[in-house]
């Protein structure tokens, strides 16, 4: 099931032009959750997870927190790197 729903996005991303069709879109997001539950994974469960600061908070005052461990959670909004960049 994983394998034809990448062709899937793959066909879709190949299809640009075309309009997204909502009951397709529903169809593969039902199709990825019955696969994620045959697995065992409870995608709707709520987790409980120890944090100890915020990024606000390690920002503001970094000297502070520098070698320090830490715990934050949130949602990962961007990874950004410039490892294939090449500076002449």
């Amino acid at each position: 099931m994983g394998n034809e729903n990448n062709q899937n996005n793959n066909q879709n991303n190949q299809n640009n032009n075309q309009p997204v069709n909502e009951k397709q879109l529903l169809k593969v997001r039902r199709e990825k959750l019955a696969d994620l539950q045959e697995r065992g994974k409870n995608p709707f469960e709520v987790t409980k997870y120890d944090v100890t600061n915020h990024s606000q908070e390690i920002k503001d005052n970094y000297d502070e927190f520098e070698g320090k461990e830490v715990t934050v959670a949130g949602r990962l909004m961007l990874i950004f790197s410039l490892t294939w960049l090449e500076i002449a």
